[in-house]
């Protein structure tokens, strides 16, 4: 675990939300089915597990997605 993680998940539990890690060994075909089953507001992922998941094409039904660990920019 990731500081970015810890500081995210303080956030989810100060909203009072509910945090849904996904197990990193799945398949992008079992994280969709996962996200689709549960039907997050936001989908908080590093770019090396979001690639997979829109590789080709995805479902379209992703949500919202912040990638804690891209390039900021300036």
């Amino acid at each position: 675990n990731q500081w970015r993680y810890l500081a995210a998940a303080m956030a989810i539990f100060l909203r009072g939300a509910v945090l849904v890690p996904l197990n990193y060994k799945l398949s992008a075909a079992e994280h969709r089915a996962l996200l689709a089953h549960c039907r997050p507001a936001l989908l908080i992922t590093e770019q090396g597990f979001y690639r997979p998941l829109v590789k080709d094409g995805g479902d379209g039904t992703l949500p919202p997605v912040v990638l804690c660990d891209a390039a900021l920019p300036g």
